[in-house]
């Protein structure tokens, strides 16, 4: 049976030489304060201070002459025509109205587009309404209703900050445990607690809550002026206050929490097989990499970052923190921590 007076006690211990090393305590404080206040600055300000896009509609003058339904059109010129859920492939269209359709590498002027999708086309002086882009260029055209570009590029970089983010219960276990372990390890301070009255399990409980819970703390308490910070500068452009919302609470809450927990067994792990801090530091700095392939993903819009697909993330890190754990407890076991630790 666990003892969890034991695995506090032992926690408790850890805090206090925590509060006597400055390098520890600079860390819990500066990595947060980069990611909640600079990141947002450098990220956000510069697209909201763009100026604001034309939302009034570009005033066309329409002489229907022609009208097709449900039709193909490949490699023509069409011009005072009404095209309605047709497909229009490598055409040019002047003074053309679009509705339901599918646009292809064409040519667009003096026209009106909605409900449909675009791809590799360019549009010169024309409305566009509901329509689904990809790789659309806009010569003096203008978006009606619908989400604007500044706009899409604020949720995007939003949903970037949120991964970055990820990257503080990530990061801060490989330095605080590189002196809880590997530290004493060099001052060979292990003998008297291992002499103390504690399972395997104790014992790597207390070292692993001693690093959790100020990573945690320090991740839960920055997220505090990061929400505020975020929502003053994007609210005057968005219209609403964004964060938070679900998908931050999940990453915060249940990401966060299972991110320390890898980053904090992968370096009880490496400190078991290093006998410096500055090795178990650049070792343990690897357990970032599953974030960063998450970030990856997003960036290249491989996958779209939704509730479902952290709810996803979240049970695949938390079959990764069990098997992790496992190993962690084969390797931290007392008859032999003092043979193999050297």
């Amino acid at each position: 049976m666990i003892r969890f007076e034991k695995m506090w006690a032992i926690a408790r211990k850890e805090f206090s030489e925590f509060r006597r090393n400055r390098y520890v305590l600079l860390t819990l404080v500066l990595m947060p304060m980069v990611m909640t206040i600079l990141l947002p600055i450098v990220y956000l300000v510069p697209i909201t201070t763009l100026s604001a896009e034309n939302t009034t509609p570009v005033q066309l003058t329409f002489n229907t002459q022609n009208t097709y339904e449900g039709m193909t059109f490949s490699n023509g010129y069409y011009t005072n025509t009404s095209f309605k859920d047709c497909v229009l492939d490598n055409v040019i269209l002047d003074g053309c109205q679009v509705n339901g359709g599918y646009l292809n590498y064409s040519l667009v002027r003096n026209s009106e587009v909605s409900n449909s999708s675009m791809q590799s086309t360019t549009l010169y002086f024309s409305n566009l309404n509901g329509d689904t882009r990809i790789d659309v260029v806009l010569v003096s055209s203008v978006i009606i209703g619908g989400q604007s570009d500044r706009v899409g590029t604020l949720l995007l970089l939003i949903n970037v900050l949120m991964l970055m983010f990820m990257l503080i219960p990530a990061v801060l276990p490989t330095i605080i445990a590189s002196y809880t372990l590997v530290g004493e390890k060099i001052n060979k301070s292990l003998e008297p607690l291992l002499a103390t009255p504690t399972t395997d399990l104790e014992l790597l409980g207390g070292k692993s809550l001693s690093i959790f819970v100020p990573t945690m703390l320090a991740s839960w308490l920055s997220f505090i002026p990061f929400v505020v910070l975020v929502d003053l500068i994007t609210k005057p452009v968005l219209g609403y206050v964004i964060l938070p919302n679900l998908l931050w609470v999940v990453a915060i809450f249940v990401m966060c929490p299972l991110i320390a927990a890898l980053s904090i067994l992968s370096n009880v792990i490496v400190s078991s097989r290093v006998s410096d801090v500055r090795s178990a530091q650049q070792l343990g700095s690897l357990v970032i990499l599953p974030v960063i392939l998450f970030f990856v993903l997003i960036l290249t819009q491989s996958a779209a970052t939704s509730v479902s697909l952290m709810a996803l993330f979240s049970v695949v890190l938390l079959g990764i923190d069990a098997l992790v754990l496992y190993v962690a407890l084969k390797v931290f076991r007392r008859e032999e921590i003092l043979i193999r630790w050297k």
